[in-house]
């Protein structure tokens, strides 16, 4: 009998040990909380201390609304480091855009930065001042930048209130390029978007070494009843390049007439180019004037366009624009 109870004894001493062993091994195998929290623990994405850095340089993109001055502005950038301009647009390709944008980088070092818009000589508009993320009346804008990218806009109105010259029938002695679909034709010539475009036909009776016309060209425009004004502003083409990279086709002779009738005309300027205006509006004050009528007499044709280099016969005369304004 005291056999069997040390038999007996031992075997409970045996699963004590068992058991303590079992636990000692897997103290979380009788619990799936345990092991869903182990798990956890174990595939949790580390917590970085690092904090972003900051950019290099600041992206400022720069616009301007209207397509009628995509040729006018100059934008100028000053901070401490340096000082440079970019003509507005940087690029003119494409004529279907609502707006166009330059992008200035500047350095992200605190620093205030500067930027002022300044119209070509000539342009019949005036900087009123800028919008955006940061906001100043006049031509310039002084802020410092406080994120990574800033947008700004400039604001510009026409320097002399309306175009009187909207809608003017217009009339040509010589044949007119006609194609509404590319957007050429007489009656653009007085729309007010300068992305339409006015063009002769070839003209055949030019001399080749004077660039001279053997009979002047005139050019028309009807603005339906008399009107008070004193300047004139011609838009060139600019959707492509001479073949010295200047502005095609803008005249380097004419005259500027007006008349009451659209019979007699009076001559109230002479324009004489001694070399392409490259791009730049040009407004001529012809003095205090009342007329229905004003005529552009060409006498003198200006450089070929690039496209048209080969053709036998490439000489033309073109605008992208006439406005006619009254000064205050």
């Amino acid at each position: 009998m005291k056999k069997f109870f040390l038999c007996l004894i031992a075997l409970f001493a045996l699963c004590f040990c068992f058991a303590a062993c079992s636990e000692s091994e897997d103290p979380a195998a009788a619990t799936p909380t345990a092991t869903a929290r182990a798990t956890a623990a174990a595939t949790a994405r580390p917590t970085s201390s690092a904090t972003k850095e900051p950019s290099e340089n600041v992206s400022i993109a720069v616009t301007v609304d209207d397509l009628a001055y995509i040729y006018l502005v100059n934008v100028q950038y000053q901070d401490e480091l340096a000082t440079w301009d970019k003509i507005i647009p940087a690029s003119s390709e494409g004529l279907e855009l609502d707006y166009l944008a330059i992008e200035l980088l500047v350095p992200n070092n605190g620093s205030e930065v500067e930027l002022t818009a300044v119209l070509q000589e000539g342009a019949p508009y005036k900087v009123t001042g800028w919008s955006g993320d940061a906001a100043a009346e006049g031509e310039t804008i002084k802020f410092t930048p406080a994120k990574d990218a800033v947008s700004l806009n400039i604001d510009i109105e026409p320097l002399y209130g309306e175009n009187l010259a909207v809608d003017s029938t217009v009339t040509c002695s010589v044949g007119t390029e006609e194609n509404p679909t590319s957007r050429w034709g007489k009656a653009f010539l007085t729309d007010g978007d300068i992305n339409t475009r006015f063009s002769t036909t070839t003209l055949a009776n030019v001399d080749e070494e004077t660039m001279e016309l053997a009979e002047p060209v005139t050019i028309d425009i009807d603005m339906g009843e008399a009107k008070n004004f004193d300047i004139i502003s011609l838009f060139p083409r600019t959707d492509t390049l001479d073949l010295e990279d200047g502005v095609p086709n803008y005249p380097f002779a004419f005259e500027i007439l007006v008349s009451s009738d659209g019979t007699n005309y009076t001559s109230v300027q002479s324009v004489s180019l001694e070399e392409n205006i490259n791009d730049m509006v040009q407004s001529y004050d012809v003095g205090a004037q009342t007329a229905q009528y004003l005529r552009l007499s060409v006498t003198k044709v200006g450089n070929i366009a690039a496209d048209e280099g080969t053709a036998a016969v490439p000489y033309r005369v073109q605008f992208a624009e006439l406005m006619v304004f009254d000064k205050p």
